[in-house]
């Protein structure tokens, strides 16, 4: 009997702005889709924007059975105008780098910036394949270089605006990216963060309910996160601050102290509450979160919160640790107020103080009770399994529609 000869799994080109495999949180985000693509029969290639690979500066390396060719184009000089270079440049190494390498089936950009997502639109287009935009944020102009008149706020709104529409095919990470390009025509498919949660860095157990309430605030809240708002909340309880401590990792002192509202007099007041931890690695963030009791954020109710996705969010459920946040974005469908986590009326420290307040009032079995909800939140909306069917499905739909189209030219 002859050998049956299988077909070899379709490429996908997995790039953009990212630095895989740890380097930020988008690339954990590109690693739950590419293992959820991995399951549905698709070969993924990471090309991400990390300068090289994790050891002994390769230029090429694998991860977790993934073929990784960095491109480099995420580069960070000190010097500002050093900077733009990069920017203008990205995507023209990938696709020299592509020429040489077997046809692609179809490639994923994640949220790249206009002169990389104009490149690889001009490629798809001349070999006739789709282009397949994974958007993550709607960023504010007051966050970004020059304000809103700079550069990078121009670039910003003309790819939300008008370029992404071009590629029709959108995986959103909010109802609001989803709504806005349904809206423009696109073809759209909303997945959150995604995490694999059969790893081991989610299986460490949780520390025993003991001493102060542990609050964990990690990475850099930048102008996003409210963080001076929640320091401002802790000083407003009062005597009963030294009941909890708050676990800033990542996050130095003069950092705080440049926070609004945290001025001399204040830290000097919670200097027992704040525990300053060291900056670590993506990998071990799972283990000092289910070391506390709760994860903290809060955002403004404004258009970049709504467009995104805390990542910081989903990280806290996958470790089985609840949250204590406000409602922006898609939150509300994830976590409910005293089940995975508890749901602060506001952005305001007086807000954010009688939360808290709250929470210390909670018997240890109910806190237990809030961990195992927010583990179970955690397996049920997160881990990529979930969504590998429905992303296999929207990708084999993207090259159809293209197929379609190629037939009819």
């Amino acid at each position: 009997m002859a050998a049956v000869t299988m077909a070899a799994p379709p490429k996908i080109l997995y790039t953009g702005s990212f630095l895989f495999p740890e380097g930020d949180a988008a690339a954990a985000r590109v690693w739950g889709i590419a293992k959820a693509l991995r399951e549905t029969g698709y070969e993924v290639i990471m090309a991400g924007g990390e300068e090289h690979g994790p050891k002994n500066g390769s230029a090429s390396y694998s991860y977790d059975g993934f073929s990784c060719w960095p491109q480099g184009h995420l580069k960070r000089p000190r010097n500002p105008f050093k900077r733009l270079l990069p920017f203008v440049a990205a995507g023209h190494r990938t696709l020299r780098w592509l020429a040489g390498q077997p046809r692609v089936a179809a490639i994923i950009a994640y949220d790249p910036g206009s002169p990389m997502l104009l490149r690889l639109g001009r490629y798809a287009r001349a070999n006739r394949i789709p282009l397949i935009l994974d958007l993550t944020e709607w960023h504010d102009g007051r966050h970004l270089p020059g304000g809103w008149l700079g550069a990078r706020s121009v670039d910003n709104e003309l790819r939300m605006r008008y370029l992404h529409p071009q590629a029709g095919h959108v995986i959103a990470v909010s109802s609001y990216l989803a709504g806005f390009y349904r809206g423009k025509g696109c073809q759209v498919l909303r997945v959150p963060p995604l995490v694999d949660l059969d790893h081991p860095k989610w299986q460490a157990a949780p520390a025993a309910a003991a001493g102060p309430l542990r609050l964990v605030y990690a990475g850099n809240p930048g102008k996003k996160d409210l963080l001076g708002s929640m320091i401002q909340g802790l000083d407003l309880l009062g005597s009963r601050r030294q009941e909890v401590q708050l676990h800033l990792v990542g996050v130095a002192p003069e950092q705080v102290a440049a926070l609004p509202g945290c001025d001399r007099a204040a830290l000097a007041r919670l200097a027992s509450t704040l525990v300053y931890r060291a900056r670590v690695s993506q990998s071990c963030v799972p283990q000092i979160l289910s070391s506390c009791d709760y994860s903290v954020l809060l955002r403004p109710h404004r258009r970049y919160a709504e467009a995104g996705f805390p990542t910081k969010l989903v990280e806290s459920l996958s470790a089985g640790l609840p949250i204590i946040t406000n409602a922006t974005s898609d939150i509300l469908e994830y976590v409910r107020d005293g089940e995975e986590g508890a749901i602060v009326p506001g952005d305001t420290p007086a807000a954010f103080a009688q939360t808290v307040h709250r929470v210390l009032t909670l018997p240890a079995a109910y806190r237990q009770s809030m961990r195992e909800k927010a583990k179970q939140r955690a397996r049920l909306s997160f881990d990529y399994r979930r969504y590998a069917s429905e992303i296999g499905n929207f990708t084999a739909e993207a090259m159809h529609r293209q197929a379609a189209g190629n037939r009819q030219d």
